[in-house]
């Protein structure tokens, strides 16, 4: 407490300048020598803050009181035009081959006997007493009516395109990992666990999934077996309509959206392997699609003897199985 007033008595001595707040835009202003601390406030003699150098303020304390809160109440006339923010962090690079971090948040556990640390919390709570804008994306815009609360939002700028908008990785010049790289609670979403929009043009690649080939790409599970001809895996076309959809017993379903093909056709079927044109096909008639040698085709309208064929030839060769009735 003494350290604490013995600070704030210097502060008004002469090292601050106070002002009104209604008057100034800040009302504590610190010049301190490049390199040197201008603002000391420590009730904690643990030093570990020393490991990210010399810095322009330090305020530590210890136990379980908060050491530094930002706070904002946005209590302008109805639709101002306005982006205040109860915290900023701004970095910049201005000469070559270095960087920055605009906000930096380090959680570091050193209990031996258990605990957590959490690097950076982002909540939102929704207390409007609405029901959140579930449309996606939903309107954010200035003057809007709906209730739109997110816990993180990150946006590109500049005159440029950035990188990566979210990246996980070990910290510089460790070897450890996270155990789970992104971890989506039962209670995390009422609606879209994931929901990857697509691009109004261009041939961009939704989402890659690579493995080393010893482990496992994509895993599609269910908690309970609850009726096998339930959706594991759906695709749907621009009407929201299945074409292909995956079972939870195994089966699945194929061109759902597709009438049978009079002869079939070459884009309608099952392709197999690696050599083009070989799969199953299907339509009404007799085939007349081009197809590779040893494929199938199941004629819709048969009769005895012509409800299935076989390719002959590698082009439009068939030749219909045999059967009793």
């Amino acid at each position: 407490m003494l350290k604490r007033l013995a600070i704030l008595l210097a502060l008004a001595c002469g090292l601050i300048a106070h002002a009104d707040a209604q008057t100034y835009q800040s009302n504590i202003r610190i010049t301190p020598t490049q390199g040197t601390t201008g603002l000391s406030v420590l009730e904690t003699t643990d030093t570990s803050w020393s490991s990210f150098g010399t810095p322009t303020a330090i305020i530590g304390t210890q136990g379980v009181q908060n050491n530094l809160v930002g706070f904002l109440l946005n209590n302008a006339a109805p639709s101002t035009n306005a982006l205040p923010v109860a915290t900023a962090g701004y970095a910049k690079v201005s000469t070559n081959g270095n960087q920055a971090f605009g906000v930096y948040g380090l959680g570091e556990l050193t209990a031996t006997g258990g605990g957590v640390a959490i690097g950076s919390e982002l909540t939102c709570r929704n207390n409007s007493g609405n029901a959140p804008d579930t449309a996606l994306p939903p309107n954010e815009a200035i003057g809007t009516a709906t209730s739109v609360c997110n816990g993180l939002q990150i946006t590109a700028g500049g005159g440029n395109n950035s990188s990566i908008g979210l990246s996980f990785s070990s910290e510089a010049g460790s070897t450890k990992v996270f155990n789970t790289g992104i971890y989506l609670s039962p209670s995390s979403h009422a609606q879209f666990g994931i929901f990857v929009d697509a691009q109004t043009s261009g041939t961009q690649t939704s989402g890659v999934l690579q493995n080393n080939g010893n482990g496992i790409n994509l895993q599609l599970g269910f908690t309970t077996n609850v009726n096998g001809l339930n959706t594991v895996f759906t695709v749907l076309n621009a009407s929201s309509q299945s074409v292909f959809n995956l079972r939870q017993n195994g089966s699945g379903l194929f061109n759902q959206q597709t009438a049978p093909p009079a002869g079939g056709a070459a884009t309608t079927g099952l392709m197999l392997s690696s050599t083009s044109g070989l799969g199953i096909y299907f339509g009404s008639g007799v085939p007349t699609v081009s197809a590779a040698q040893g494929s199938i085709y199941l004629r819709t309208d048969g009769t005895q003897n012509n409800r299935l064929y076989i390719n002959t030839n590698g082009t439009t060769g068939w030749t219909a199985f045999a059967t009793t009735s």
